[in-house]
């Protein structure tokens, strides 16, 4: 059971998960091959992915009437994200 958090713990979605998104940048240095490209477009949803992970296990820090919005959002993007690492 977590405690509640305090008010210098309240944050906005959007602001956790710009806290992870930053290493989507990484795929600059990939190569430019056929594979390289494949890791490339598998880069963004993946770190995608990973930034909604991590945001989940902070959604304490979300203030209480914008979680259940929050939670809508993450399960649309974690479907997109997801099926685009499909088409890969």
């Amino acid at each position: 059971m977590s405690t509640p958090p305090s008010t210098h713990d309240t944050t906005t979605w959007a602001t956790l998960l710009a806290g992870w998104v930053h290493y989507a940048q990484s795929a600059v240095a990939l190569p430019d091959t056929a594979e390289g490209q494949r890791w490339k477009d598998s880069v963004a949803p993946t770190i995608a992915l990973h930034a909604h992970a991590m945001a989940l296990g902070e959604i304490e820090k979300v203030a209480p009437d914008e979680r259940a919005l929050a939670m809508d959002k993450s399960e649309l993007s974690i479907k997109e994200h997801a099926g685009a690492l499909n088409q890969i």
